[in-house]
């Protein structure tokens, strides 16, 4: 917030992005898209919860390109949400990992629970990116993944 305080007391033009489910390479291995991948490589059984919880997923390459156009936009004061508008439940998010990998793997559904203030549905709008820095997602779901598992395979040495 301290940023914004400067960028209006200089009257610098400022643009406030709010990324939603970003994957892709070097993404933290912890996060659902990188464990999943990464258990495939290893062989390693896949423990979820059931997976109803709803998401919205961009690919890094979009964002990047999102936020690049943000900042030379000459309109200020705005709050845009970078995001693909399409819900997807994370059961069919991994389900469609799978398939991408063509992998046969162990997958644990309700091994994880719930946690107690689960987020059920997290899914943007980014009508407003579009209108004030001319940005929409590029890069579908299907596209996205094939491209992270590409890289996962490539890398697997970084996640030793």
């Amino acid at each position: 917030m301290a940023s914004i305080i400067i960028a209006k007391k200089l009257d610098i033009p400022y643009i406030i992005c709010r990324p939603f489910g970003v994957y892709g390479p070097f993404e933290a291995s912890y996060r659902i898209i990188p464990y999943i991948l990464l258990s495939i490589i290893n062989g390693k059984p896949v423990k979820v919860t059931e997976g109803e919880q709803i998401r919205d997923f961009t690919y890094i390459e979009d964002v990047a390109e999102a936020f690049i156009k943000a900042g030379f936009s000459k309109i200020s004061s705005q709050k845009i949400n970078i995001c693909s508008m399409i819900p997807i439940k994370l059961k069919t998010l991994i389900n469609k990992a799978v398939k991408i990998t063509k992998a046969r793997i162990n997958i644990q559904w309700g091994a994880i629970p719930y946690r107690s203030q689960e987020m059920w549905s997290l899914v943007g709008d980014n009508s407003s990116a579009k209108k004030i820095i001319g940005w929409e997602p590029k890069t579908s779901l299907e596209e996205g993944l094939i491209k992270t598992w590409e890289w996962y395979k490539n890398n697997r040495l970084i996640f030793k």
